[in-house]
């Protein structure tokens, strides 16, 4: 005699057979911890301690070799002032040299050559930025050109370790207040993650301020006093265990 099932004492039949040949029910592994997660922003700023002054050097000539020659010339003499400014030699970084051709209007025919480099100088001598520059392009006023000068950290270490103090601390505070208002127990914190940004704020473009006599006064130069504070800023993301 054979005996019809239904579709459903089918399946169920089947599931038990699966779970026979399995050996039993698979086992459950044990669930995530719950987390609070947290974006915080911590800052820390430091005073310049480093003037940094980049210099170009434009050399033209009939031939290439002899615009590389007179502007390597011009570069060493360049180097040898800068040293005697008291600038140290690991200071000195030239850099970027290339030499192209320069044509008539018609561009059917080559000129000259024209030859360009940089030296970049470092120096602890916040304000001898005007001095140095003055001693600099005296070597060769018709071909040397301040292409920028900069106040910076030289190593900012220091800093990054207190903004990420300052940003670790907010966290934490944070995720406190998000657990008591959810009525938990704030645990031990398990991940951080990073990012950075760095935001200089040169004060020579801050707003004029009036005087007592009422005329605009123009800010200080801050090629002339160190320049402005460097800051620090970093964003964490810290995740927080609940504790049971």
């Amino acid at each position: 005699i054979v005996k019809r099932c239904s579709l459903a004492g089918c399946l169920f039949t089947l599931g038990l057979l699966l779970v026979a040949c399995n050996g039993g029910p698979a086992a459950v592994g044990p669930s995530e911890p719950a987390t609070i997660v947290v974006s915080e922003v911590g800052s820390a700023t430091a005073p310049p301690d480093t003037l940094t002054v980049n210099f170009g050097i434009n050399t033209r000539a009939a031939s290439a070799s002899e615009a590389l020659g007179l502007n390597n010339q011009r570069k060493d003499a360049l180097i040898r002032v800068l040293r005697d400014r008291g600038v140290e030699e690991t200071s000195v970084d030239p850099r970027q040299l290339s030499v192209y051709p320069n044509s008539d209007p018609s561009q059917t025919q080559i000129t000259e050559y024209e030859a360009v480099n940089q030296v970049v100088a470092k120096s602890k001598k916040l304000t001898d930025a005007g001095p140095l520059i003055d001693a600099a392009v005296a070597v060769a006023p018709e071909a040397i050109r301040v292409l920028g000068i900069t106040h910076e950290v030289d190593s900012k270490s220091a800093v990054y370790a207190s903004a990420r103090k300052d940003a670790l601390t907010r966290a934490r505070e944070r995720a406190e207040s998000l657990a008591s208002a959810a009525g938990v127990k704030l645990g031990r914190l398990v991940a951080v993650k990073e990012t950075e940004g760095e935001f200089p704020v040169p004060p020579f473009y801050e707003d004029r301020q009036p005087t007592e006599e009422g005329e605009e006064k123009a800010p200080e130069d801050p090629g002339a006093g160190g320049g402005s504070e460097t800051e620090i800023t970093l964003q964490l993301t810290a995740v927080y265990e609940i504790e049971d």
